[in-house]
């Protein structure tokens, strides 16, 4: 039997399949999926079996040494997937499947050296080794010269050892096993704790009879009593707990749920249109009880971790243990659990960020996409993909619906509902009986000219006192982090810029840095200019630091919270920020991250404080995003039996896309979108691919985008038009000069193979090459 194998070595020279012997006490337990220990060179290393077969067309092959797994940890759906991403990306095949899993199931790698010849070993090396046999390499501090001289003469060697990043959890619990007089103080203790509580966590037993270890391996000598390890789950309880509440669906909802449940077992795709606070959550409650009486299972995808708690405790207080959280603010100890979870089939609905659409759900009936809009679902570095493309792969492969659901849809999405491509849902009221806010838009050059030079307008004032006094709920968008935008000197009149990337730093306030929200750079705030040394430095621009602070200057009594990137670093920040303010907070400011899905029964106020921040980003998507994230905003008010407001402050407060947002005017905003887009021969009706290409030095970035460009020329069909090259918004990131080229066609599958033929056409060796199947400039 031969085995083929992808080896775990993320290079585009080595991503490929190698043909390894399996020997015949190995043939019966090896499958599709599992990691093997294989040779590769001179390094004994771990793959993936991606295929079984009888013959190679190689004649000498080495054999695979050892199966790790006792089940495949991949399905053959998820090899065949990462396959085709990797070809549509241009990316590594195993950079696609160590993606599938949770980081702690990866291998580490370390080299060590090995003593062969004890006699032979220099006394300067021999404290090193003491009674040991090998060491990590990196705690050899003598030259290499030396080390290599020893390796030389057989005294030495290095060899690679991996091993999985981490195992799984246990606790230990000790049990009764019989009764016996025993004279020591603590050992009487113990037994008698363990007659009332036996089978009690070990670290609970000795905390209470206030005893050690050794004590109890004196009572394991006795054979009085056992002790067993068990699996222990590393997940911790959620703040949210909510009570488990029968559903009972209004007509509208009703609607939505037999159209889909009557397409359960077809690949098809839905498009839920629910305003604000319309129940979509209900709606997909409904439909994951109806598959998991059909013993299937659901996943449900949403963009942003602040999501989860609200979601998930809905989730779990109908289905309880039967659903599990996936996304990148657990541990891996805690992804591993919840995924193994899932793969059991010890839970059946994984609620997870972007990264869970890899989930690996048995029998799976259904894929939900809330806030389909969101940009979030995009992943940007390597290995690249979309979500929405990974479920529309894993949808097709089992025959089932996806579904859609959003106040806001992408216009794509919307644009296919119409064409009948999409089948349209839609919940056109709220539930509960509440009301759309109403949304009033401040003019903020009149507030100038009224001599009102701070961020806040007086009716935003004003509202936020009336609010406070009701007892009710504020929240403040202000889509931009830190305390100021840039540095200026008032002198020379220049910026205090990142070195690594063409962008001005950002200047936080609490810990007196700027930081560069693109590579992360931080430094200390100058005293002086560092371009001509002048004192006159002025901080320019406003972000949710700064706000937070105006905030607490105006209303000394009042509990002002924010949410934002730098408040949600540490564990469970997310959840903690979330639960405080709607438990005691009074107002809450934050980015973009608080404007979706966020469901706060006493927020009677929302204030968007420069709606015009949105709708000046130099990008083609900038309105469709401006609206959505600003009606997603204006949907947090008045989500219960209340009267809810908006309070926008905007310079241009006549821009069409405000007046569609003033009117919850979505049709109208789409039909003035789709306009402006068949015009420009723009998504959706034609398929963009962006294709960047980085290096170090400005001139050899514009050769190679150069040299690309004219191999794409002597491919292209007549339908297509090329663009570039093009030197986008940040030229250079990360110390790396940027250039692009656009492809505008008819035909992407056509583009997709010629993609992937380029990069074997052309050497990008100290290059960094990268498709997007959207424009990004």
């Amino acid at each position: 039997m031969i085995a083929s194998v992808l080896v775990d070595v993320k290079h585009q020279a080595v991503d490929q399949q190698f043909d390894y012997r399996v020997p015949n006490h190995l043939a019966s337990h090896i499958h599709v999926g599992q990691r093997v220990k294989i040779p590769f060179g001179p390094r004994m290393i771990s793959g993936i079996v991606v295929e079984l077969k009888e013959h190679s067309s190689i004649a000498t092959l080495k054999d695979i040494l050892a199966i790790l797994d006792i089940e495949p940890l991949y399905s053959e759906e998820h090899i065949k997937l990462s396959e085709t991403l990797a070809k549509r990306y241009i990316g590594i095949t195993m950079s696609y499947l160590q993606a599938m899993i949770p980081n702690a199931l990866r291998m580490q790698y370390q080299k060590r050296i090995k003593l062969l010849k004890p006699k032979q070993l220099p006394e300067e090396l021999k404290p090193l080794f003491k009674q040991r046999k090998e060491i990590p390499i990196d705690k050899v501090q003598t030259s290499l010269d030396t080390i290599n001289t020893l390796i030389n003469k057989g005294v030495l060697t290095i060899e690679t050892r991996y091993k999985q990043k981490l195992g799984i959890a246990t606790e230990e619990y000790v049990f009764l096993k019989k009764e016996m007089p025993v004279t020591g103080v603590k050992q009487k203790a113990i037994l008698n704790y363990l007659k009332d509580h036996n089978g009690i966590l070990k670290s609970t037993l000795l905390n209470d009879t206030q005893s050690s270890s050794s004590t109890l391996n004196s009572l394991l000598e006795k054979d009085l009593i056992s002790i067993q390890s068990r699996e222990a789950r590393r997940l911790t309880e959620s703040l949210y707990q909510l009570p488990d509440q029968n559903i009972v669906l209004s007509d509208a909802q009703e609607n939505v749920y037999h159209k889909v449940k009557g397409l359960l077992n077809t690949y098809h795709i839905f498009l839920l249109h629910g305003i604000t606070s319309s129940g979509k959550t209900e709606v997909y409650i409904k439909l994951a009880e109806t598959l998991l009486n059909q013993k299937k299972s659901v996943l449900v995808l949403i963009p942003e971790i602040s999501l989860t708690p609200n979601l998930a405790a809905r989730f779990k207080a109908k289905f309880k243990d039967q659903v599990v959280l996936y996304h990148s603010r657990l541990s891996d100890g805690e992804r591993y659990d919840e995924w193994r979870k899932a793969k059991s089939q010890e839970a059946v609905i994984m609620i997870g960020a972007r990264s869970a659409v890899f989930a690996p759900l048995n029998n799976l009936g259904l894929i939900i996409m809330d806030e389909e809009h969101s940009d979030a679902y995009r992943q940007d570095e390597t290995p690249k993909y979309h979500a929405f493309e990974v479920a529309k792969h894993r949808a097709e492969y089992h025959q089932i619906p996806i579904l859609l659901g959003s106040a806001t849809p992408s216009i794509e999405s919307y644009y296919y509902a119409k064409q009948k491509q999409y089948t349209l849902l839609e919940l056109k009221t709220r539930a509960l009986d509440s009301t759309l806010p109403t949304i009033d838009i401040i003019d903020m050059k009149e507030e100038l000219h009224q001599g009102n030079t701070s961020m806040f307008s007086k009716k935003v004032m004003s509202a936020i006192s009336k609010t406070l006094i009701q007892k009710k709920q504020t929240l403040i968008l202000i889509n931009r982090r830190g305390h100021a935008n840039f540095v200026l000197c008032r002198e020379c009149g220049k910026t205090v810029r990142c070195e690594e990337c063409d962008l001005s730093m950002t200047y936080h306030h609490h810990d007196q840095t700027l930081k560069c929200h693109y590579c992360h750079t931080k430094e200390a705030v100058p005293k002086v200019c560092p371009h001509c040394q002048s004192k006159h430095i002025r901080y320019m621009g406003i972000g949710s630091e700064r706000v937070e602070q105006e905030l607490n200057h105006a209303f000394e009594e009042a509990r002002i919270i924010r949410m934002d990137q730098d408040t949600t670093q540490q564990k469970n920040a997310h959840e903690t920020i979330l639960y405080t303010f709607e438990d005691q907070g009074d107002i809450l400011v934050g980015t973009q991250m608080i404007s979706k899905g966020l469901d706060f029964k006493n927020v009677s106020l929302v204030v968007i404080l420069s709606a015009d921040m949105a709708l000046n980003i130099p990008d083609y998507y900038a309105h469709e995003e401006a609206f959505q994230l600003l009606m997603q905003m204006a949907g947090r008010s008045g989500r219960r039996h209340q009267q809810g407001r908006v309070i926008l402050q905007s310079y241009l407060p006549d821009h069409p896309i405000l007046q569609y947002l003033k009117n919850h005017d979505y049709q109208g905003f789409y039909e003035h979108e789709i306009t402006s887009r068949k015009t420009l021969n723009m998504p959706p009706f034609t398929n963009v691919i962006q294709i960047t290409i980085k290096h170090p030095y400005k001139n050899k970035t514009m050769t190679k985008t150069t040299e690309v460009l004219r191999y794409l020329r002597k491919v292209s069909k007549n339908e297509t038009r090329l663009i570039g090259p093009i030197t986008p918004k940040v030229a250079r990131m990360q110390n790396l000069y940027r250039n692009q080229i656009i492809i505008k066609t008819n035909d992407e599958a056509y583009w997709v193979n010629q993609l992937h033929t380029l990069k074997h056409s052309i050497d990008f060796n100290s290059y960094t090459l990268s498709i997007d199947y959207r424009m990004t400039l």
